[in-house]
């Protein structure tokens, strides 16, 4: 859907309360997210990200803050090519920035879904997807409950437990106790399949 599409859509769903009423459930591309949460009782989100899409962030967290009703799950489909210097900024970045809107206090889930464009056999570097340091530090959320990170090549070409398992030891976030430390109602945590307790 291009933009010129999202703003015919937008005038039309604006101009006409009957049309998509009960839509609680949108996802798509960041121009669509914002253009359609202040007027739809839009509660549940995916954000579409590929290289561009950052020039639409600005309006999107200004969105953020008049949607109709909160926000409570955000999800990610991250198209953003390994090497290109983007990879994990983008959607770590976007949840950094949504600690100064309502969705602070209302996020109950947070789910990423990478999209890994590279031969089965090589798999992802746990420091390509996470790379801010300390690497968790965009879950500050006072409703956070669930946090899933996975990628489309599926578990079988997940980087092997015992790195995943080390890389957490490092950052001293092998426990479920150091999840919540940052998001205190965090139950459930699941990175490649592999449940956080």
């Amino acid at each position: 859907m291009s933009e010129r599409e999202v703003d015919s859509l937008y005038f039309s769903v604006k101009g006409n309360p009957r049309l998509l009423p009960e839509l609680e459930v949108l996802e798509g591309p960041i121009y669509l997210l914002k253009a359609l949460m202040p007027i739809r009782r839009i509660s549940k989100i995916t954000i579409f990200q590929w290289l561009g899409y950052y020039s639409h962030v600005e309006e999107f967290l200004a969105s953020m803050k008049l949607a109709m009703v909160p926000i409570t799950r955000l999800g990610f489909i991250d198209d953003v090519p390994v090497g290109t210097g983007w990879i994990g900024i983008g959607w770590i970045g976007i949840t950094k920035r949504l600690q100064s809107t309502p969705a602070f206090s209302t996020l109950k889930e947070l789910r990423v879904v990478k999209l890994f464009r590279m031969a089965v056999y090589n798999r992802p570097k746990i420091g390509d997807v996470f790379p801010s340091n300390p690497p968790f530090d965009f879950l500050h959320f006072d409703a956070l409950e669930r946090f899933e990170f996975t990628h489309n090549t599926g578990v079988r070409h997940a980087p092997p437990p015992a790195n995943v398992d080390k890389w957490l030891i490092f950052h001293q976030m092998h426990r479920l106790t150091a999840w919540r430390e940052l998001s205190p109602s965090l139950h459930t945590v699941l990175l490649w399949g592999s449940v956080i307790s």
